[in-house]
């Protein structure tokens, strides 16, 4: 017996097709397998051009739609997901009619760090351009607006050498960018962007949730740093000053039931 398969499943792997090829053209990809899709469709790497070279660089994920999906719904634990990633993800829609390309930032979905919201939707139709407020919140769900797409281009021009060159100069600014904010993203905290079509990202906002619980919360996320420099204060040019801090640092952490390893004995002989 012949296997079936759907028409929307099919023209879904079509699209995922298009836009893995067309992310080659200025970056290696590595494809996600269709049965560990959990959100991701692509990983990609972008190449820096050098004569005959091409050098990796920093990576980024892709999220492959159609472009008559306008919209992505997010539960709770998927929302934890997607604000909780380790590298910037893009969305990429495919028009296989007219055979256009366009890629969305996802930098607005950390305006929910000062909001409740339990689920997500986000848009990715045209009118999302002019909408104002990112996010709109109702209950504690939101609707969160990714604006203009920051590329968009035709399959055949994406082909060129001068397209090769000014794609990945745009995504080399956007995913450096994106990837600087992500330890400040683990403590709830983000600069939000605002841009047009081809234009490099222009953060002139900020967002960050604070609170005594997140405060316990993020002296717990940069504990492995605190121990990095504490282990290392003895290349501080004011030794009896950092050494002083860092042991009254270990106090508050020990108050909180959090042990910071650190080289207690050197530190001590620096404040004496």
């Amino acid at each position: 017996m012949p296997e079936k398969i759907t028409k929307n499943l099919r023209k879904g792997h079509l699209s995922e097709d298009i836009g893995i090829s067309f992310l080659r053209n200025f970056s290696a990809v590595a494809q996600v397998r269709q049965e560990d899709d959990v959100g991701i469709d692509a990983i990609a790497t972008l190449l820096r051009p050098d004569g005959k070279f091409l050098h990796a660089e920093q990576s980024f994920t892709v999220q492959i739609k159609s472009v008559s999906v306008t919209e992505i719904n997010y539960d709770e634990n998927q929302l934890e997901w997607l604000l909780n990633q380790d590298l910037p993800l893009f969305i990429l829609t495919v028009d296989k009619k007219e055979g256009e390309i366009a890629i969305y930032t996802t930098n607005p979905i950390y305006g929910l760090f000062t909001r409740g919201s339990q689920t997500a939707t986000l848009h990715l139709d045209e009118e999302s351009e002019y909408h104002f407020k990112r996010i709109e919140t109702e209950g504690s769900h939101a609707d969160i607006y990714l604006g203009p797409p920051i590329l968009v281009a035709n399959e055949l021009e994406a082909r060129t050498d001068e397209f090769i060159d000014k794609a990945y100069s745009l995504l080399k600014s956007w995913v450096t960018s994106e990837i600087n904010q992500f330890g400040f993203r683990r403590l709830k905290k983000s600069r939000l962007a605002k841009w047009e079509t081809w234009e490099k990202p222009n953060y002139n906002g900020e967002v960050s949730s604070t609170s005594s619980e997140n405060i316990q919360r993020d002296m717990k996320a940069i504990k492995p740093y605190l121990e990095y420099l504490c282990n290392h204060v003895f290349w501080s040019p004011d030794k009896h000053k950092a050494a002083s801090a860092f042991i009254t640092l270990k106090e508050w952490y020990e108050e909180n039931d959090v042990e910071l390893y650190i080289d207690e004995e050197a530190i001590e002989d620096k404040v004496i």
